[in-house]
């Protein structure tokens, strides 16, 4: 009993981990290794916490930026909305905490010329969906799919 319980366990996590969803990079940052989580606030809303290593120097990229910018969007027909950017240290490690009151939405990092942008203007470099009854570590080193792409 105790061993057939002990497969059934086995094999449900091997399973959880292989549809977890990921965060998924462009390949100009395929060396960048992350994670994001997203987990509930008291108040209904959704904590982000994104941490990105061996980024590219962001006026490196093209299109170039000076900033990497995070953004929620709800759904495709809604603006995108800046949630914060990151802040970087000497070594191009990023790290983001923010919270937003969305439970479901699109989660992406764009490079910008300026922290407060009101829209991307590039490319997303890093995104994952984030389901409203999911809570996402993820990791951006592993290869991802095309955005789009299914």
């Amino acid at each position: 009993m105790i061993r057939s319980m002990g497969i059934l366990l086995a094999a449900a996590l091997a399973a959880a981990c292989a549809s977890a969803p990921r965060l998924s990079s462009a390949p100009a940052l395929s060396k960048a290794k992350g994670t994001v989580s997203f987990k509930p606030t008291l108040y209904k809303g959704t904590k982000i916490a994104l941490r990105i290593e061996n980024l590219k120097d962001p006026e490196k990229l093209d299109p170039p930026g000076y900033s990497y910018v995070a953004w929620v969007q709800s759904e495709r027909e809604s603006p995108p909305q800046n949630v914060g950017a990151l802040v970087l240290d000497p070594d191009l490690n990023g790290v983001l905490r923010t919270t937003t009151p969305l439970h479901e939405f699109e989660f992406f990092v764009t490079a910008e010329t300026s922290s407060d942008a009101a829209q991307p203007t590039g490319p997303p470099l890093f995104w994952i969906h984030k389901d409203r009854e999911l809570t996402v570590t993820a990791d951006a080193s592993k290869p991802s799919p095309v955005l789009g792409a299914e």
